[in-house]
C-alpha cells in the first residue's frame, strides 16, 4: 500500500511521466557526441585503415579539459606504447584519444607521426603481429566510438587478456609505434586483466562539467563577468541540476553547443532530461542480456539492497539466455559495469547510525528512469516479453513482502502501456491462479491501474463484473476473491461507495470463500481514512440482526477489521468460516485503528460490537478478539484501556443482556489464574458500578418470554 502511494505521489510530482508512444527516434539515430568525424578520412571498401587528420579537429584540441588521470594515461602511452581505454560512451574518450595522439605528433618538437584509425584487426590476435609501418600511431575502435566498429573477425574487447597486452606492447615498442584501443566498458577476459595492468584505464576521473562549457563557450581565458553571466544563464534554465544528474562530458558539450548556436537553453535541458530518450539510447546500444537484466532488475526493485537486485538480475539473465549459450556464472559481474555502462545507476551506502547496519541500495540517478526502462522493455524487447512475465510472476510470489509489492507496482507500469493486452497476458491468469499471492498481485495491478482517472471507470466495471461472478467452480470463486482484494485499495479509498459496493456483492455469495478478502479490504479502507463510510456499510449489511449468512459474514468482517493492526501486503491466509485472524503483528507499537478512534465513532462501534457479541456464531469470535485486545493492547496502553472502557460501557447501556454478558466474561478473564488481565479487572469493576438498563425479556425456546440467561453459552 505504501509503495503504491509513493508511486502515485512521485509521478504526480514529476508530471505526467514518459511515454514510449511519444518517443522521438531522431534522438537515437542522430547521436551528438564530443567527437566530430570529419577528422577521419572516409572509409573505402577493402581499406584496412583511414588517416586521422588532427588539424581538422582543432576545436576538440583547443577546448579540451583534461580529466584527472589524463597525464598518467599520456605517460603510460609514451612509455609502454600501448593504452587501452575501457570507457563508456559519453565519457569524452574520443576527444581524449585525439589529444593523446596530438601529444605524440608534437612530442619533442617533432612532427610527422602518422595517425591512423585501424579498421582491419584480423591480424592483431595472431602471434608475431607487428604494425605495417614503423613510427605510426594507431587507433583501434572496438566499440564503434569513432563512427564504426572494427571489422568482424579480428580481436574483440572480451578476448583482450594479459598475454595479448604484453605481446602487443612489445611489438609496438620494437616498431617505435603507438596504439590506443577503445573497447567500451571492460568485459570478458579484460575484466580480469584490467586490475592487474597499468595499461588499461577503466576510469579517468570526473571532469567538472562547468569547466567544459566555459572553455568551449568563453575560450581559455574568460573574464569573471563572463563566467558569472554564463553560470547565471545555466542556473536559470535548470542546467546546473541537469549536470549534477548527468555529469558525463557529452551532456556538457551539448549544452555548450546550444549556447554557442543561440538555441533555447530551456528546451535543450528538457530534451537532455527526458528519461525516455535516454533509456531508448542506452538500451538500443547495449542489447546483451547481462546489461538488460540488471537495468530491469533495478527498475523493478529500485531502492532495495544490491544483493537483492543482483540476484533478481541473475534470475532474469538465466531466463533470457538459452542454457547452451549461458557463460560461466563467474563472468556475470554486474557491479563491475555500474561505473561504466550503468553509470545511470548508483549504489548508495546508507549512513551509519545507532541502528543495525544497512546494506548498499541500488537506485537510478534520476527520477522517472524506472518507469521509462520498464515501458521500453515491454514495448521494444518483443522476444524477451515471455521471460519478463515469467520473471515478474516469480517476484510477485517471493518470500519477501517488499519484493512482492515492488514487483506488483512494476507489473502495473507495464500494464499501463496496453491494459487490454496486459489483462489477457498476465492479470487475468494471475487472478484465476490457485496461489493467493498471485491473486493479490493481480488485485494490486488492477488497483494501481484504476488509481488514475483515465482507467478508473473501466477497472471498476471489471471488478464489479468479477465480484458478481456466479457458480461454484473455482475459476468464478477466484475472480470474486481478486475483485474483493482490489476494491479495498487506492481505488476504494478514492471512491468508497463503489468499493464498498464491490465488497457487498462479493460477500453476498452463498459460500464463505470471499470473507477473508472482504475483511482485509475493509481493514485497508479504514486504514486509508474511510472509517465513517465503512462503518455505515457494515451497519447496513447487518441491519437484519438475524442469523442470515450476510449478517454473520458482515459482523465477522467487522470484528476482524476492528481488532487487527493494518497488515503487511500478503500476510492474510485462508481462514476457516467466520474465524478471521492474521499473524501477530511484528511491530509491537502497531495498534488497531478503531480502538484509538472510539470517541470519533462511538455510536456506530457500540452498535456493531453489540450485534457481534449478541449472536452466534460471531459471538465466539467477538469474545475471543475482545479478550485479545484487552490483553495485548489495553494492559499496556492506558489510552487504549480508556477507549475500550468507554466502548464497553456504551454496549452495556443498551437494552438487553449486554451488561450481564460483559460482566460475566470480564470477571472470568480478570480472575483467570493462567492469564489474569488487569484491564479486564478494571473495566469489570466499572461495569458493576454502572447503572444497569431496564431488564428485557428474551424469547424462550417455545417463543414465550423468559428471563433465564444461559451464562455458559455466552
Amino acid at each position: 500500500m505504501d509503495l503504491a502511494k509513493r508511486f502515485f505521489e512521485r509521478h504526480a510530482a514529476e508530471g505526467p511521466g514518459p511515454s514510449i508512444g511519444t518517443l522521438a527516434l531522431f534522438q537515437d539515430s542522430v547521436e551528438i557526441s564530443d567527437f566530430n568525424a570529419s577528422g577521419v578520412a572516409p572509409r573505402r571498401r577493402g581499406q584496412s585503415s583511414s588517416k586521422i587528420d588532427l588539424s581538422r579537429l582543432e576545436t576538440h584540441l583547443s577546448t579540451f579539459v583534461a580529466p584527472p588521470e589524463f597525464h598518467r594515461a599520456s605517460t603510460v602511452l609514451m612509455r609502454e606504447h600501448l593504452l587501452i581505454l575501457a570507457l563508456p560512451p559519453g565519457s569524452g574518450r574520443e576527444t581524449l584519444a585525439y589529444n593523446l595522439l596530438h601529444r605524440l605528433e608534437t612530442r619533442d618538437g617533432e612532427a610527422g607521426v602518422e595517425c591512423r584509425l585501424l579498421w582491419d584487426t584480423s591480424g592483431l590476435e595472431a602471434p608475431g603481429w607487428r604494425p605495417d609501418s614503423d613510427g605510426c600511431a594507431l587507433v583501434v575502435d572496438l566499440d564503434g566510438a569513432m563512427g564504426d566498429r572494427a571489422e568482424e573477425g579480428g580481436i574483440s574487447a572480451d578476448r583482450i587478456d594479459d598475454r595479448w597486452i604484453t605481446e602487443t606492447a612489445g611489438a609496438l615498442q620494437d616498431a617505435q609505434s603507438f596504439m590506443v584501443v577503445l573497447t567500451g566498458p571492460a568485459r570478458g577476459s579484460l575484466v580480469d586483466a584490467a586490475p592487474r595492468s597499468s595499461l588499461v584505464f577503466t576510469s579517468l576521473g570526473r571532469v567538472v562539467s562547468m569547466d567544459i562549457i566555459e572553455k568551449r563557450v568563453l575560450g581559455t581565458v574568460p573574464t569573471p563577468d563572463q563566467r558569472t553571466e554564463l553560470r547565471g544563464r545555466l542556473v536559470a534554465c535548470g542546467a546546473e541540476e541537469l549536470l549534477r544528474e548527468r555529469p558525463e562530458p557529452r551532456v556538457a558539450v551539448r549544452l555548450a553547443e546550444a549556447v554557442i548556436e543561440g538555441r533555447d537553453l530551456g528546451a535543450t535541458v528538457r530534451d537532455l532530461r527526458d528519461p525516455t530518450g535516454e533509456v531508448h539510447r542506452r538500451l538500443s546500444r547495449y542489447r546483451d542480456p547481462e546489461y538488460i537484466s540488471f537495468a530491469l532488475a533495478t527498475a523493478v526493485l529500485e531502492d532495495t539492497g544490491y544483493l537483492t537486485v543482483s540476484d533478481a538480475a541473475l534470475d532474469l539473465y538465466a531466463m533470457l539466455v538459452p542454457e547452451e549459450d549461458e557463460p560461466p556464472l563467474g563472468r556475470l559481474r554486474f557491479r563491475d559495469r555500474l561505473g561504466a555502462e550503468h553509470d545511470w545507476i548508483e549504489v548508495v551506502v546508507p549512513p551509519v547510525d545507532d541502528g543495525p547496519r544497512q546494506p548498499p541500495r541500488v537506485r537510478f540517478r534520476r527520477p522517472l528512469l524506472q518507469q521509462a526502462v520498464l515501458e521500453y522493455a515491454w514495448m521494444y524487447l518483443d522476444s524477451d516479453r515471455p521471460a519478463l512475465v515469467a520473471w515478474l510472476q516469480r517476484l510477485v510470489t517471493h518470500a519477501d513482502v517488499e519484493i512482492r509489492a515492488r514487483a506488483a507496482v512494476a507489473a502495473a507500469v507495464l500494464a499501463s502501456s496496453d491494459p487490454v493486452h496486459a489483462l489477457n497476458r498476465f492479470i487475468r491468469p494471475w487472478a484465476l491462479h490457485g496461489s493467493l499471492l498471485l491473486r493479490q498481485a493481480a488485485a494490486a495491478v488492477l488497483d494501481l491501474l484504476g488509481g488514475g482517472p483515465s482507467l478508473a471507470g473501466e477497472v471498476w466495471g471489471l471488478l464489479e463484473e468479477w465480484a458478481a461472478e456466479s457458480g461454484t467452480e473455482q475459476a468464478s470463486r477466484r475472480l470474486v476473491l481478486t475483485a474483493a482484494t482490489a476494491a479495498g485499495g487506492i481505488m476504494g479509498a478514492r471512491d468508497a461507495e463503489r468499493g464498498l459496493g464491490v465488497l457487498r456483492t462479493a460477500l453476498d455469495h452463498e459460500d464463505w470463500a470471499a470473507l477473508p478478502s472482504v475483511a482485509l479490504s475493509l481493514l485497508r479502507m479504514i486504514e486509508q481514512g474511510c472509517v465513517r463510510e465503512t462503518l455505515a456499510a457494515l451497519l447496513e449489511w447487518s441491519e437484519a440482526q438475524d442469523g442470515s449468512p450476510l449478517v454473520v459474514k458482515a459482523l465477522s468482517a467487522f470484528v476482524f477489521a476492528a481488532t487487527e493492526p493494518a497488515p503487511e501486503f500478503g500476510r492474510v491466509a485462508e481462514h476457516p468460516r467466520s474465524r478471521l485472524r492474521l499473524t501477530a503483528p511484528e511491530d509491537a507499537e502497531a495498534r488497531p485503528l478503531l480502538l484509538a478512534r472510539v470517541a470519533d465513532h462511538r455510536p456506530q462501534l457500540v452498535q456493531l460490537w453489540a450485534r457481534a457479541l449478541g449472536r452466534k456464531p460471531v459471538q465466539t469470535q467477538a469474545l475471543d478478539r475482545l479478550r485479545h485486545c484487552l490483553e495485548t493492547y489495553a494492559d499496556e496502553d492506558m489510552g487504549i484501556r480508556s477507549h475500550m472502557r468507554d466502548l464497553l460501557l456504551g454496549i452495556a447501556a443498551l437494552p438487553g443482556h449486554h451488561r450481564q454478558r460483559l460482566i460475566y466474561h470480564l470477571g472470568r478473564w480478570a480472575r483467570d489464574t493462567d492469564r489474569p488481565c488487569e484491564a479486564a479487572r478494571q473495566i469489570h469493576a466499572a461495569l458493576e458500578r454502572s447503572t444497569p438498563p431496564a431488564p428485557t425479556a428474551l424469547p424462550g425456546p417455545d417463543g414465550a418470554a423468559s428471563m433465564t440467561f444461559p451464562w455458559k453459552e455466552l
